[in-house]
């Protein structure tokens, strides 16, 4: 939940996703450990009864609570991303923190600040396991994928034609001159397609030499 691959999905509905995956990841897990815990303890000729009396009733509510410290720690990591506009590392040690820290608030602020460290800690241990298996991991998968004549998605943004050129050097030129614009002139624009506007009016000759070869266009 604390990865910050590409394939998340966008808050705010990444606290919905993150809360069905931990809920999931615990029920699974609990189902597998409470299964052996109870075929181990169990008296024999009642094995297979008393650990799938376990599963039933103890892993749904390990999965409610990976649930709970899922969408809570998720709903941070939003939070966190809201506010400081940028998505990395940091929030999710922040938001490991916070969630923590709130978990433990019922019992008193000396549990409560632990708890917040604990957390921010774990979380940046796996923050910090994840770079380092990419940093190992991904120039072997780009060095094998160049051999293999694939093409390597850099994962550059997407092309947006609405948005402006930083570079495009596009100024539309006036349409009159630049004196006065004032009621006598107005007279002089039906005589463009006549051959004799001249003064103040429009100019056709300057109606033609927009430039259309910019970036805008």
């Amino acid at each position: 939940m604390s990865s910050r691959g590409v394939d998340r999905e966008p808050c705010p509905y990444r606290i919905v996703d993150d809360a069905g995956n931990a809920f999931l990841f615990g029920f699974v897990g609990g189902s597998i450990w409470h299964f052996f815990g109870g075929i181990r303890n169990a008296p024999s000729g009642k094995k297979l009864e008393l650990a799938w009396s376990r599963v039933t009733t103890r892993a749904p509510i390990l999965g409610g609570s990976f649930a709970v410290w899922g969408t809570l720690f998720s709903a941070c990591d939003c939070t966190l991303t809201h506010f400081r506009k940028k998505e990395d590392p940091w929030n999710a040690i922040l938001a490991g923190g916070l969630t923590g820290g709130i978990l433990a608030a019922r019992a008193g602020p000396k549990a409560a600040v632990k708890n917040a460290v604990i957390g921010s800690v774990i979380l940046a241990l796996i923050e910090g396991i994840s770079i380092g298996v990419q940093r190992v991991l991904l120039p072997m998968y780009e060095k094998q994928a160049v051999q293999q004549g694939l093409e390597i998605d850099m994962l550059d943004p997407p092309y947006d034609p609405f948005a402006r050129r930083s570079n495009a050097a596009y100024v539309p030129k006036p349409l009159y001159n630049s004196g006065s614009f004032s009621s006598s002139s107005l007279g002089s624009v039906s005589s463009v397609g006549g051959g004799g506007g001249s003064g103040s009016g429009f100019e056709l000759s300057s109606v033609s030499s927009f430039d259309t070869t910019g970036d805008d266009w």
